[in-house]
């Protein structure tokens, strides 16, 4: 959520409505991106895997982030042109829809066995909507004080975290069996009690 999705949701027809293309028609555009993107993520999440998935997912957005905080910052130079500005923020919705999102629900199934999926589900909801109603409250703020750019200027450092993040800690599940993705969790465990573990889901599954 801090990677500024509801943001993009809430605001980026209101971002484009000073340039040549109307709100309601880059509201359409923004979301045929966000239907495009569903296509490449069903393809390649089982085939590439869900970490390096989120990592081009986290990289991506920042990315594009960063080229929105520079062409709302240099905006009055560059003009009005919408089309690089619409691209970044496509390329924003774009990235966050190949991996952020969609991964979200796919891995807290993987990871939580089913004595703590409640209690997790419950965790990440909160989250979620904690996060996502700050990011959304705080925007408005955030660009009377500083300017807009500096929202996106965040959601990018946000991003970069996030990316470094999967990369430094993230554990894959592509073709693991449930015991497997539990024993990654345990790995300071006594060997031992990884393999009793490993039998307890065996058994279990």
């Amino acid at each position: 959520m801090a990677c500024g999705a509801g943001v993009l949701e809430a605001y980026a027809a209101s971002i484009m409505s000073n340039t040549q293309i109307s709100s309601n028609a880059s509201a359409v555009y923004l979301g045929l991106v966000v239907l495009l993107a569903a296509v490449p993520f069903a393809l390649v999440v089982d085939r590439s895997g869900r970490r390096p998935l989120m990592i081009v997912s986290c990289f991506g957005t920042a990315a594009c982030h960063a080229a929105v905080a520079t062409f709302l910052w240099y905006r009055d130079a560059v003009g009005h042109s919408w089309l690089p500005l619409f691209l970044s923020i496509a390329g924003a919705q774009f990235f966050i829809n190949i991996g952020l999102m969609p991964l979200l629900s796919v891995i807290q199934c993987e990871y939580f066995p089913s004595d703590t999926r409640a209690l997790a589900d419950t965790a990440v909801v909160m989250a979620v909507t904690i996060t996502s109603t700050f990011m959304i409250t705080t925007y408005q703020p955030v660009s009377d004080a500083l300017g807009t750019s500096a929202n996106f200027v965040i959601y990018s450092v946000a991003c970069l975290a996030g990316g470094l993040f999967c990369c430094l800690y993230m554990p894959e599940t592509k073709r693991k069996s449930f015991a497997e993705i539990q024993i990654d969790f345990h790995k300071a465990e006594r060997p031992d009690e990884k393999v009793q573990k490993l039998c307890d889901y065996q058994e279990i599954a």
